[in-house]
């Protein structure tokens, strides 16, 4: 069955935190909330990966299986083009907004 009356989805991009400071019950919420109305792209500073921290056990299970999709390696947040994006979620987490303020990337995307 095929649903064409619904809407495609729109894009956005999730901003992360390419320190060791990510927290990963923050970003999994921000993530699982985010996804459920767009299709997320992952935008770090320098396309770092992602560190995680804080792990319990539901979202050590999580971020393992996250980190093998396709979608979850960060694209370049400074060559970021944000006509393309609807929406800008950051998960709270330190260093998330500090980062990419501090280096003026944020500023320009947004």
């Amino acid at each position: 069955m095929v649903l064409d009356w619904l809407p495609s989805r729109s894009a956005a991009l999730l901003v992360g935190n390419g320190a060791s400071e990510g927290s990963a019950p923050s970003f999994f919420n921000c993530y699982t909330v985010a996804s459920g109305a767009f299709n997320l792209q992952v935008a770090t500073l320098g396309k770092k990966a992602m560190e995680f921290v804080h792990m319990t056990e539901n979202s050590s299970c999580w971020v393992q299986s996250f980190c093998l999709k396709a979608y979850a390696r960060p694209t370049k947040l400074e060559s970021t083009d944000s006509d393309y994006y609807h929406d800008f979620p950051i998960p709270s987490c330190p260093g998330t907004l500090a980062d990419p303020d501090n280096s003026g990337s944020l500023t320009l995307v947004l």
